[in-house]
């Protein structure tokens, strides 16, 4: 119950733009685990709009009502990009 609370503190005041890339950038400073290659993967793109307004079916069916997420970060949506180290930076966020 701390952690989680202490997590909604930490996004909260994050948050000085309450919007969806403010959410973003308040998950980057705020979730440890993935704080740093998500700072990385954002820092190395003109925009990050692949999290973004995703639509996501919510049944078995295809054309079926779907679900609108605002940010949704999850693996299948990490586009690939290397930096000039040759470290994959999408590679790492997509395994944190």
């Amino acid at each position: 119950m701390f952690e989680r609370n202490s997590m909604r503190a930490g996004l909260s005041i994050s948050m000085v733009n309450k919007d969806k890339e403010g959410a973003i950038h308040a998950i980057t400073e705020t979730i440890e685990e993935v704080g740093e290659p998500l700072r990385k993967y954002i820092s190395s793109k003109d925009n990050f709009n692949e999290f973004l307004n995703i639509s996501y079916p919510s049944g078995d069916k295809a054309d079926a009502d779907k679900i609108l997420f605002d940010v949704l970060i999850d693996s299948e949506r990490i586009v690939s990009i290397k930096n000039n180290d040759t470290e994959d930076i999408s590679i790492r966020l997509r395994y944190t």
